[in-house]
């Protein structure tokens, strides 16, 4: 029997059977790509991050009273920028805690070379170098227990001082290249993520990114100025593999993959280091290279601020949502990785900024990618600037921008 409408009723059942089952299937995809996301983001966010596992392995053998006179000096050191210990005060510290002549002498010779402001003056419980590839920080700041712990590492714990001690010049300086990029490759749970065929969690992948360009830029100039007398001396090998390795595009699959290469890289820097132990490797602190890594960090730091700030893609189209968490996160990874760096060069690069009074501004850009790097929102708006709900983009354009100012202010210091 035909209808009126000239249609069949087995063809209706048809129709309504199609549209039926066709809205169901495209609830499902929907649904399905949801659940992947919210998978993707809850492996990022709770995965145990590592920097509190290389703390407590950092304080392994640490005496309990050379401890706690290095927190005693920590608090007792002036609030303000003078990089000279004031003598009667070290001599009432001395008496009250009634040690001899020689550990009174020992205890002014290490508040000279380590001033509050820098990082073997201060902190608490985090050594610089292992506070790295974290993309959620809620575990460390439990570790530390308060914020103002929190911003005692950023000047550098005395973890970092008792790790180094002892240490040939450079040998900070390379391991917090290596830390932040190793933990990504081979501690992160899922490893390197750019280059997966099915990417979990953008937010990792964006975050690995920004370590890897920091990483890049440090090998840079460690192989092409750090290492060498001047511009007709010698390559390192290493240095120069290393460089090299690390320029394989980051999402390339294989032939070779980025992974294989960028821990053969982090190999090679290894290598270096133990030559700087053994003294048949070169690290030159000079003020020529110090200058060209800051330069070569403002640049990155001021892309970052760039992609935080600006309100229109170069297309003109309003920055859409979705890539406001990957600006976000790229900039995160690119304060975690910088700010053990920049911890790092407090330690090695020690004379050079005593001599040019450089100390203070190198510490508060510290202070600045420590704040950058401990921003973790669970969810990221890019709301209005006068609304209620919060900008992340501009909360981290903050601490950025003032790192950015801060590291730019010391390298024309240094200049002069």
């Amino acid at each position: 029997m035909v209808d009126t409408e000239g249609t069949t009723p087995e063809g209706k059942e048809s129709g309504a059977f199609r549209k039926y089952a066709w809205i169901r299937i495209f609830v499902g995809v929907i649904i399905i790509g949801v659940m992947l996301w919210v998978a993707g983001m809850l492996l990022g966010y709770f995965e145990k991050p590592g920097s509190i596992r290389l703390a407590r392995e950092s304080h392994t053998g640490a005496e309990p009273e050379s401890h706690g006179r290095a927190v005693e000096s920590s608090e007792q050191a002036p609030k303000d920028d003078h990089t000279t210990p004031d003598p009667d005060k070290a001599a009432s510290s001395t008496a009250d805690h009634g040690q001899n002549a020689s550990e009174h002498a020992e205890t002014d010779h290490g508040k000279i070379e380590a001033p509050h402001d820098q990082p073997a003056a201060t902190g608490h419980d985090e050594p610089a170098h292992v506070s790295v590839g974290v993309t959620h920080d809620t575990e460390v700041a439990a570790e530390h227990g308060s914020p103002v712990a929190d911003s005692h590492a950023a000047a550098g714990g005395h973890g970092t001082a008792e790790r180094f001690a002892g240490q040939p010049q450079g040998v900070a300086f390379v391991s917090a290249v290596i830390e932040p990029l190793h933990y990504e490759l081979n501690d992160r749970f899922w490893g390197w993520r750019p280059n997966d065929v099915v990417k979990l969690g953008d937010n990792v992948i964006n975050f690995q990114l920004g370590v890897l360009e920091v990483t890049r830029r440090a090998a840079i100039q460690l192989n092409d100025r750090i290492s060498r007398t001047s511009t007709t001396a010698k390559l390192e090998s290493e240095l120069e593999n290393a460089m090299n390795w690390f320029m394989v595009k980051p999402d390339q699959y294989w032939f070779p993959s980025p992974e294989t290469k960028y821990v053969d890289s982090l190999e090679e820097l290894e290598i270096y280091k133990e030559r700087l132990k053994t003294g048949d490797a070169n690290f030159f602190a000079r003020t020529d290279n110090l200058i060209p890594l800051l330069a070569s960090f403002v640049d990155h730091l001021g892309s970052s601020d760039e992609n935080l700030v600006k309100m229109e893609e170069k297309t003109g189209e309003p920055v859409p949502f979705y890539r406001a968490d990957d600006y976000f996160f790229y900039a995160k990874g690119v304060a975690s990785a910088m700010h053990p760096i920049l911890e790092a060069i407090m330690i090695d690069f020690n004379t050079v900024l005593v001599n040019r009074d450089g100390t203070e501004l190198l510490h508060h850009a510290i202070e600045s990618l420590d704040r950058a790097r401990h921003i973790h929102p669970w969810v990221i708006t890019d709301a209005d600037l006068s609304g209620i709900l919060a900008n992340h983009r501009a909360n981290m354009a903050a601490p950025i921008s003032h790192a950015m100012v801060y590291l730019y202010t010391l390298m024309k210091t240094l200049e002069t």
